[in-house]
């Protein structure tokens, strides 16, 4: 999901385009990470941070107009849908532990 950062860097419509680019891949090695660990509940959290980061930076590339709000509202949505199948799985292996 990070790939939209490196498509507004190239497109040259970032001023500080170094640091979106250390975002996104920052937020690619995060979930990497995630899914490589062997606790399950920490690597889930994990990737499900990097999804809620990922939201926040698109947040601020909306209020900016970097992004078009219809973008944001639809990186929302899907969020929202990663959040909501995650937390109750993530809670579930929390109480088996």
């Amino acid at each position: 999901m990070a790939g939209t950062h490196w498509g507004l860097v190239l497109s040259a419509q970032l001023d500080d385009a170094w640091k979106t680019l250390l975002w996104s891949n920052l937020i690619a090695v995060v979930a990497w990470i995630g899914v490589a660990l062997p606790f399950k509940v920490a690597g889930m959290s994990l990737v499900l941070a990097g999804f809620l980061l990922q939201l926040w930076l698109d947040y601020g590339f909306s209020r900016n107009g970097v992004i078009s709000k219809d973008y944001f509202r639809l990186r929302l949505v899907m969020t929202s849908c990663v959040v909501l199948t995650m937390a109750p799985v993530i809670l579930r292996l929390a109480e088996v532990i």
